[in-house]
């Protein structure tokens, strides 16, 4: 039973008895931020494509007569970016504010994108998981909906476009949401401008030492490490999209950019275990006897 006189916890405060398993940062390291880049790059033509099928396939987007590209559309489409982004941010504050907390705008010219967030405020996973998958479901079917309600026009175009730059700067929210879900749902995870801290109740030392931990202890001490393939498929898959261009084969392009991708993969695997091997190397020389 809790005692009267005991002081009511702050809303967002982190429980007693839980330690921290993580620090992750998008903009830790040069090569993690522009995997992030340039998956959000391709996920922008993937997405893109999407958003103009599901158009197509509604008969609500212009094939050809009407389609122009002038000052007034150029215009209407740098105001639909810019406002894509900024709601995105705004969605991502409304859903903190709706938990609790106080949110945080600007932006990080480290990364060169804006944020959203909360400093120190402890969310559970879930409510986390669900302040980072808030912008990409809310504005992708509101971009639906504005492709269905503007039949065979330009507008039609722009909310294709809007839609695709919003689910594209998701890549870093979809990315941490799926760090979340690796840790039980009695995590409390708190939200940086550039990354999110986790914490775990404490246990027994014997349990939180256990091999058969769900998250072992060394790994959550860590930072994620980014998959080198990924990283290769991903610069494989940009150039690619440009050699498909090229050629007038978009099909070829990939395919050569898949094959590009994999061999760049394959290097910076064998330069990530050599670099792994002689740090093993030096904290065993430096252990002492």
């Amino acid at each position: 039973m809790r005692n009267t006189d005991d002081p009511i916890p702050a809303a967002g405060a982190l429980p007693e008895a839980y330690h921290e398993v993580l620090y992750w940062r998008v903009t830790e390291k040069p090569n993690r931020l522009f995997f992030v880049q340039a998956l959000a790059l391709v996920s922008f033509v993937l997405f893109g494509l999407l958003f103009a099928i599901l158009a197509i396939s509604l008969g609500k987007l212009p094939l050809s007569g009407s389609f122009t590209i002038g000052l007034r559309e150029s215009g209407a489409l740098l105001i639909g970016v810019v406002l894509t982004l900024v709601a995105h941010e705004l969605t991502h504050g409304l859903a903190m504010r709706l938990a609790g907390a106080t949110p945080r705008y600007g932006i990080f010219w480290k990364g060169m994108m804006l944020y959203a967030t909360s400093p120190g405020y402890a969310y559970q996973r879930t409510t986390y998981v669900t302040i980072m998958l808030a912008p990409f479901a809310l504005i992708s079917a509101l971009a639906v909906l504005g492709i269905w309600l503007v039949p065979g026009s330009q507008w039609a175009t722009l909310f294709v476009i809007c839609g695709a730059v919003n689910a594209s700067g998701a890549i870093g929210d979809l990315w941490m949401t799926r760090i979340a879900l690796r840790y039980p749902t009695t995590a409390r995870i708190m939200d940086e401008r550039d990354g999110m801290r986790v914490f775990v109740p404490d246990g027994p030392p014997a349990e939180r030492m256990s091999r058969k931990d769900p998250m072992e202890q060394e790994s959550q001490r860590r930072p994620a490490k980014e998959n080198p393939m990924s990283v290769g498929i991903a610069i494989g898959m940009m150039l690619g999209l440009a050699l498909g261009v090229a050629l007038n084969n978009l099909a070829v392009g990939l395919a050569l950019g898949v094959a590009i991708g994999a061999a760049i993969g394959t290097s910076l695997d064998q330069k990530r275990k050599r670099s792994d091997s002689a740090n093993h190397d030096e904290r065993q020389e430096d252990r002492p006897s």
